[in-house]
């Protein structure tokens, strides 16, 4: 799903579906960027992987680092960044010869490999001069101290991480040695019914993408669950999370704690055993959703 891409180190071009974009890296620190994009009015952001996408119209909350609290914000964008996992930041312009009828142009976060760890397009004017604003930013002097919230502090081998450090492990790609946490294999396949039942019962459901340095995640009531073109589509108010299931290669459930207690989270990985996307209850959302969902949550069938 990953437009692709070349020169990942110092890229000054990248291919998309749509035509070649020109990439222009933006001078200040990655943690300046970041700050700034709640500076936008109503810009598309998009977050994915080779397998899913989450795409979502609106105002950023202020973008979160792992091992600070983390609040999705309905109707905002919430984006939790591994900044240090975050090469540079780049302002992608359409190539005018392409055809797309005045495009506006993107920011690039990129990471170390081909594809952008998260894209921010600007859907009209005033946002699209915030972004230009960022290039011009002088950087940041040589060993000037780039501004991060702290990790959380290592926990002792064999204790049970919460929901927030095991999103973070995730993100960093940080595994706890000698951590176990208890968990039941569950077929993929039952994920599209789980969906299109919170979607019939109304029930508020939190959906996250991750890609190689970013968490992008969504909780709100499913508007419409549906199949097309092997992808099964779920949208919200303001977003529009696409999977393709029969790609996802194990999908596991974790009971970890939350803010109402005992949480479960479903983990969707790929082949090469990354994590993909997330689907849980995040933060405080209600005890009876919260029963809701591990009532549902427990009724999935495991994995023959």
């Amino acid at each position: 799903m990953n437009p692709h891409s070349e020169q990942p180190d110092d890229p000054t071009w990248a291919r998309d579906r749509e035509g070649v974009l020109t990439l222009r890296r933006i001078p200040a620190s990655v943690s300046e960027v970041t700050r700034s994009l709640v500076l936008l009015e109503r810009p598309a952001a998009v977050t994915d992987n080779d397998i899913a996408r989450i795409t979502q119209i609106g105002a950023y909350a202020a973008p979160s680092a792992p091992g600070g609290p983390f609040r999705i914000e309905c109707g905002r964008i919430s984006v939790r960044i591994d900044t240090d996992a975050v090469a540079g930041a780049f302002l992608a312009d359409p190539d005018p010869r392409a055809e797309r009828g005045g495009a506006l142009p993107a920011l690039q976060l990129r990471g170390r490999g081909v594809h952008p760890v998260h894209r921010c397009h600007a859907l009209d004017d005033a946002d699209r001069l915030v972004l230009e604003g960022l290039t011009r930013v002088e950087a940041e002097p040589a060993g000037a101290p780039d501004v991060r919230l702290s990790r959380a502090p290592a926990r002792a081998e064999g204790e049970l991480p919460d929901q927030l450090e095991r999103v973070d492990d995730l993100i960093t790609h940080t595994p706890r040695s000698g951590v176990f946490i208890p968990h039941r294999h569950i077929e993929p396949g039952v994920l599209f019914g789980l969906l299109e039942h919170a979607c019939n019962v109304g029930l508020p459901i939190g959906i996250a993408v991750l890609s190689s340095a970013v968490l992008h995640a969504v909780q709100d009531v499913i508007e419409t669950v549906s199949r097309t073109g092997g992808l099964t589509v779920v949208t919200t108010q303001d977003a529009i999370v696409e999977v393709a299931l029969y790609a996802v290669r194990h999908c596991i459930l974790v009971r970890l704690h939350g803010a109402h207690g005992p949480t479960s989270v479903l983990e969707l990985y790929d082949a090469e055993l990354s994590c993909i996307a997330l689907i849980s209850q995040f933060g405080i959302v209600g005890d009876r959703t919260h029963d809701a969902w591990e009532h549902l949550a427990d009724s999935l069938p495991d994995a023959i």
